[in-house]
């Protein structure tokens, strides 16, 4: 990672935009509308604290959102890509499975990974604004899960 990072809340927060402008030209029109659009849908977690990076070696931005000190995902932003990164326990994953606001597309990608021993970390390329909003819905779910089970708490 490089120099470029903030750690403030620019979510929901009074702060400025550093390298938004940048971001914004490397993903390209499409990713940026999708990016916005996700931002606004988990912007509505309480406590969400948005941090931005620029890494050189892969010329690409990664933002991380965490709520109660405990990260929920990670958004890479590449040319023409926009793709999230989240961790899940497997008593995550099978109260997740059960949730009815999700695609198909992300409930088959946490079942690939449901075999894998106690927590995995899933990649979803967020390519349509339908994938989008079940993506926010799920870390929405995922806040909600980490707040009821204590870690949240600190």
């Amino acid at each position: 990672m490089t120099a470029t990072e903030s750690p403030l809340n620019l979510v929901r927060g009074p702060a400025k935009k550093p390298g938004w402008a940048q971001l914004v030209r490397l993903g390209g029109d499409r990713v940026a509308i999708l990016f916005d659009e996700l931002r606004k849908s988990v912007g509505r977690i309480d406590g969400i604290v948005e941090r931005l990076h620029y890494s050189t070696p892969e010329d690409r931005w990664l933002v991380q959102y965490q709520a109660g000190g405990v990260e929920l995902f990670t958004v890479r932003i590449s040319p023409g890509l926009l793709e999230t990164d989240m961790l899940l326990g497997l008593s995550e994953i099978e109260t997740i499975l059960k949730l009815r606001g999700l695609c198909g597309t992300l409930k088959n990608k946490i079942r690939a990974a449901a075999g894998h021993p106690e927590s995995c970390s899933i990649r979803f390329a967020l390519r349509d604004r339908r994938t989008v909003r079940s993506f926010a819905n799920l870390a929405r779910v995922k806040d909600k899960l980490v707040r009821n089970s204590g870690r949240g708490n600190s």
